[in-house]
């Protein structure tokens, strides 16, 4: 019995640890490439004037039991002229499968002159992983090979980010999961990022319609290089929809309306990828801070 249910947790780790790797490569929050850029990359944290807040539920793979589910609050203030900071949690649940994460950056800000910019970030972020006994479905019995996984310490890793911005034009780039990236490949998992680049050019076609180009590239430790490409609309800023299309197949839109300049709402959508699954949905809130 004691080897059947140890039978049963390994399949569980492997399903579970899929999921989550699915849900790290194909369905990264939607609002990380146009809605709020320090999900994306740690140097953006206190690029606003404001205190920023936002909170974010997405949930993946519907229609599969266990599904994926994503929940990320994020807050990031500028505390002097040039310096920000920020913080990321984050929960992810996938089966038996629940991973804690947190991260915090520090960022500096470099003027070259009125228009150009360079924004500097670093970053120290780290995760604990649990195995959900009762949805394994031991029956009280906590077995063993639970135990050990459970009792795995937090991990620790870093980063590195850089935002070049001019009046319109944007490029950003940045190190994930460093400490990771320069692991023996024995040990390395396969769902991690480690290497991203995203730029954006912002311009107006009329005096209240703003159009907004995009193209990312994100690099994974085993998996396939993830490209994206879109397009967000807004009007009078009040209004803003978005288009993405990743080279895993799947489309990703975005509708939202801004509450002056308070904050504003955000709903998001996922199609299927080429292998049929990976549909998602997503809500976000943002909130300015006086």
């Amino acid at each position: 019995m004691k080897n059947f249910y140890s039978c049963i947790v390994m399949l569980s780790c492997l399903f579970t640890g899929y999921s989550a790797s699915a849900q790290t490569y194909t369905n990264n929050p939607i609002s990380q490439y146009y809605r709020h850029g320090y999900l994306w990359n740690g140097a953006y944290a206190g690029a606003s004037k404001k205190p920023v807040l936002y909170g974010l539920a997405n949930r993946s793979w519907i229609g599969f039991d266990g599904a994926p589910t994503l929940i990320t609050f994020a807050g990031d203030f500028g505390f002097s002229t040039r310096s920000g900071a920020g913080l990321v949690v984050s929960s992810n649940k996938a089966g038996a499968l629940q991973r804690v994460s947190a991260r915090f950056n520090y960022s500096y800000r470099i003027d070259f002159n009125e228009t150009q910019k360079l924004r500097l970030g670093v970053g120290l972020n780290t995760y604990r992983e649990r195995l959900n006994n009762e949805v394994l479905g031991n029956d009280g019995a906590i077995d063993p090979a639970v135990r050990a996984f459970n009792e795995k310490g937090v991990y620790l890793d870093g980063e590195f980010g850089a935002v070049y911005e001019s009046k319109q034009f944007t490029f950003a780039g940045s190190l994930l999961n460093i400490r990771r990236a320069v692991q023996k490949e024995s040990i390395r998992p396969s769902d991690l990022p480690i290497f991203q680049l995203m730029s954006s050019y912002s311009f107006a076609v009329e005096e209240d319609i703003n159009l907004k180009p995009l193209v990312s590239f994100k690099h994974f430790i085993n998996q396939k290089d993830l490209f994206a490409g879109g397009l967000q609309l807004e009007y009078e800023k009040t209004f803003h929809a978005s288009l993405l299309y990743q080279n895993t197949g799947s489309l990703q839109g975005m509708l939202g309306v801004t509450v002056k300049d308070m904050g504003e709402v955000n709903v998001g959508y996922g199609s299927n990828n080429k292998d049929g699954y990976g549909q998602q949905w997503e809500v976000g809130v943002l909130f300015k801070l006086k």
